[in-house]
């Protein structure tokens, strides 16, 4: 994600919270109206695709402003770089996506129907964001804990890790619980 290589963590939280309420939000519609399977997983699409677009304009605005301050790099070069370095990343991602978060909803649908799939999605949402917060904690604290570990500080590291495992456990286990 470009925005947070950029460190613009209040932008992909931002973003990934308001996925996260509008998906929520087709949820409870689809409950509410009795709609079908189909809507539930068209509406849920619409959102993530909506989320996206919001972190490539977010991205884009970055970009420009870096840009006009930055020395340019040839088209073919950089694509290169970044092919050779994240091609693997992107495979893993991709297939994340397509048979981690979404085989669950399709074997459910197919075997026990809309209801179950609609329920399962309202109880996902909370399970997700509770991993979208996990892992934004982790990536805020990435490039300082690398940092630290560059310089060879392992009791500030340590530190960093204890405390702030401590801090995210304070902040999830409620949700959690409840």
């Amino acid at each position: 994600n470009y925005l947070a290589g950029r460190n613009r963590y209040d932008l992909v939280s931002r973003n990934a919270l308001l996925g996260t309420c509008a998906t929520i939000a087709v949820t409870l519609w689809v409950l509410a109206t009795q709609a079908s399977m189909v809507t539930l997983t068209l509406g849920i699409n619409i959102v993530l695709v909506l989320t996206a677009l919001l972190n490539v304009g977010d991205a884009a605005r970055i970009r420009r402003t870096n840009l006009r301050a930055a020395k340019r790099v040839p088209f073919k070069q950089s694509a290169r770089v970044l092919l050779t370095f994240s091609w693997p990343v992107f495979v893993m991602q991709l297939t994340d996506v397509l048979f981690y978060q979404q085989t669950d909803r399709l074997v459910l649908g197919a075997f026990v129907g809309l209801g179950a799939v609609t329920l399962y999605e309202g109880a996902g949402k909370f399970n997700a964001i509770i991993i979208m917060l996990s892992g934004l904690a982790v990536s805020a604290v990435m490039p300082l804990a690398s940092k630290m570990h560059g310089e060879k500080r392992r009791d500030a590291n340590s530190f960093l890790f204890v405390e702030g495992t401590r801090y995210l456990l304070a902040l999830l286990v409620p949700m959690i619980v409840v």
